[in-house]
């Protein structure tokens, strides 16, 4: 492209989009394609107004610039590692940032909108905030798995691991209190229930990392960070406690913070055209979220977590890519209350391999999960049942006919294909495993079947 810009280390660019999503993320269109028992794919379409307006005062004043290599948030995701990512922007490659730059970038977003809100701030708290936003946690969820789940006895264990020597029982004490803390204020802000995992809601997990990061030498000095950063969020409650009918930059100061500690920014760098609009394409795997307890004969439930307000309408497919599979009782329930997302019926569609809804009211929830059930279609459903129906029929003909060699070869040709039935490939694990129900009720019946048969033979009763 000529004429470009390069605005890749401008972090008030960043805060700038990150701040008004809605000037220039137009339509958000996602797909979730499931094929598989244990992961769905997911393929997100983001078209981005031209950026020239809202970059404003950032674009050199002379000269005609048609193009800008900048850095641009694209997408949240819940912490953890991305499977099979992939994005473009404007149909060209697009580089993914280190998850320390992200962090930073973060932090430097939250101290952007406490700016905004006339909260005081300074230098040595923002690499703490930095770092409580690139937490991912697998350390302490290994940690906790390791005792059952006990945070309290889990903590001490964690920071042993963590700074190599054991902590004195009255920091421990103090860092857990602020702890408790601000994390009270955030998920209260954020209405939704504790996460023990986030660090911005349990903020003595980046303890070591404070400490391997040189941002804290002693345990004193962690102590007043921890005290630092509950000052600072108790400012922004307070405030937000003031004004709580009125959206304010204090409330969304609490927000991003709490949303950072469960989720982050996907940012990239690119170069995209600053008078037209263009497209952002992400694609990524997720676990598909079926319960894990056994297969009822309604079929396997499952959860998936969408962002539901992140442009100014929001697209949402749930779609089965197996034909023998569909797709029932979906529901879109409110992460703070678990209760249905109000939608208009002409904002949804239900088919049997697919569910759609898009949302644009302005007050909707930022987030929603989405609930459904998955089960095999009635085809498929049918072949099945007709084959155990005609088993059965066979080996009760039998029973009732005798014992003769002619009556048992009745059942040859029924249990032939049966059979065949149950080593029959599936199109996808997905299907396979909704079919593991009705392949085992056949198999039992086989079985039971050729035993009867076997014991009559071998007990001489075979005429």
């Amino acid at each position: 492209m000529r004429g470009a810009v390069d605005l890749t280390g401008s972090t008030s660019a960043v805060c700038r989009l990150l701040d008004r999503p809605y000037d220039w993320r137009v339509r958000a269109v996602e797909r979730i394609e499931m094929g598989s028992a244990t992961s769905c794919v997911r393929r997100r379409s983001l078209l981005v107004a031209p950026l020239r307006d809202v970059l404003g005062g950032l674009l050199p004043r002379h000269g005609r610039i048609e193009s800008a290599r900048l850095t641009l948030p694209v997408a949240s995701f819940p912490k953890g590692p991305l499977v099979d990512f992939d994005v473009t922007a404007a149909d060209q490659p697009a580089q993914l940032l280190p998850r320390a730059e992200i962090a930073e970038l973060e932090a430097a977003y939250v101290a952007d909108l406490a700016r905004q809100a006339g909260i005081a701030t300074n230098s040595r708290l923002q690499p703490v905030v930095a770092a409580l936003c690139g937490f991912d946690g697998a350390a302490w969820r290994a940690t906790l798995a390791d005792f059952d789940g006990n945070s309290n006895e889990a903590l001490p264990a964690y920071l042993l691991d963590g700074l190599g020597e054991p902590v004195e029982p009255r920091n421990l004490e103090r860092w857990r209190n602020y702890s408790v803390r601000i994390g009270r204020m955030l998920s209260e802000r954020l209405g939704e229930p504790h996460d023990d995992t986030s660090a911005m809601e349990n903020p003595v997990l980046v303890v070591p990392w404070l400490f391997a990061g040189g941002i804290a030498s002693s345990p004193t000095e962690a102590t007043a960070l921890l005290k630092d950063l509950h000052r600072f969020v108790d400012q922004a409650a307070a405030q937000q406690s003031r004004n709580d009918l009125l959206p304010t930059a204090s409330n969304d100061l609490l927000l991003v913070m709490a949303d950072y500690g469960r989720h982050w920014d996907a940012m990239v760098t690119c170069e995209v055209p600053l008078g037209e609009p263009f497209t952002i394409k992400t694609c990524d795997r997720r676990s598909l979220g079926l319960d894990s307890g056994t297969l009822q004969l309604g079929g396997l439930t499952g959860t998936q977590e969408v962002v539901l307000a992140d442009a100014r309408t929001n697209h949402v497919t749930l779609r089965s890519v197996d034909g023998g599979v569909i797709v029932t009782d979906v529901e879109a329930v409110a992460l703070s209350s678990d209760e249905p997302v109000v939608m208009l019926p002409v904002s949804v569609s239900q088919e049997p391999e697919v569910f759609a809804f898009y949302a644009s009211d302005p007050d909707r929830d930022y987030r929603a999960r989405l609930r459904f059930r998955l089960r095999r279609s009635r085809p498929a459903q049918g072949i099945t049942a007709a084959f155990i129906l005609i088993v059965t029929l066979a080996f009760a003909a039998v029973v009732r006919a005798g014992n003769d060699v002619a009556s048992l070869t009745l059942l040859v040709v029924p249990t032939t294909f049966a059979a065949s039935l149950l080593l029959s490939r599936e199109q996808s694990s997905l299907s396979s495993r909704l079919k593991r129900m009705s392949s085992g009720a056949l198999a039992t019946l086989l079985t039971f079947m050729w035993i009867y048969v076997a014991v009559l033979y071998l007990a001489g009763q075979v005429r």
